[in-house]
C-alpha cells in the first residue's frame, strides 16, 4: 500500500511537473511571438501616425490652394463685371494702331485714368501712357507751329 501511495503521489507530482514544463515550453514559444507582434504593432502605429500627418499637411496645402483659386476667381469676376460696366469703344475688335490711339484719346477726354483705359482696352498701362504722351506732344507741337505761323 505504501508503494501505491508513493506511486499515486509521485504520479501526481509528475503530472504537475509535466504540466508546468509544458506551460513553460508554450510560454517560451509564445513569448517571442508576442514581443514581435508588439514591436510590429508599434511600428505600424508609428507609420500610421506619419501617414495621418502627411494627409493633414496635404489637406492644409489643398485648402491653401483652394483659397488661392477662389481669390483668383473672385478677381476675375470683379474684372469681368468692371469690363461690362465701363465704356466699350465701337471698334474693340479692330486692333489697328489708329483705332487704338483714337479709343485711348476718346477715353482720356472722357476723364478715364490710364489704368482704366488700359483695363477697358485690354492693353498695357505703359502703352496707354506712351500714346497719351505722344499725342500731347503732337498737339503741343501743332499749337507752337500755328502760333509761329500766326506771328509771321
Amino acid at each position: 500500500m505504501l508503494i501505491f501511495y508513493i506511486w499515486t503521489r509521485w504520479k501526481s507530482e509528475i503530472i504537475k511537473s509535466a504540466s508546468t514544463q509544458l506551460a513553460r515550453k508554450i510560454t517560451n514559444i509564445i513569448e517571442p511571438v508576442l514581443k514581435e507582434t508588439k514591436t510590429t504593432a508599434e511600428q505600424f502605429e508609428k507609420q500610421l501616425q506619419e501617414q495621418r500627418n502627411t494627409i493633414q499637411q496635404f489637406n492644409e496645402h489643398m485648402d491653401s490652394r483652394i483659397t488661392s483659386l477662389n481669390l483668383l476667381l473672385n478677381r476675375a469676376d470683379s474684372y469681368l463685371s468692371r469690363k461690362e460696366t465701363t465704356f466699350q469703344p465701337e471698334h474693340t475688335v479692330d486692333n489697328t494702331i489708329d483705332v487704338q490711339q483714337q479709343a485711348i484719346m476718346k477715353l482720356h477726354e472722357q476723364g478715364f485714368s490710364p489704368e482704366a483705359i488700359a483695363d477697358t482696352l485690354s492693353m498695357n498701362k505703359g502703352e496707354v501712357e506712351l500714346v497719351l504722351e505722344f499725342k500731347q506732344k503732337i498737339i503741343h507741337m501743332q499749337k507752337e507751329h500755328s502760333d509761329h505761323k500766326g506771328s509771321d
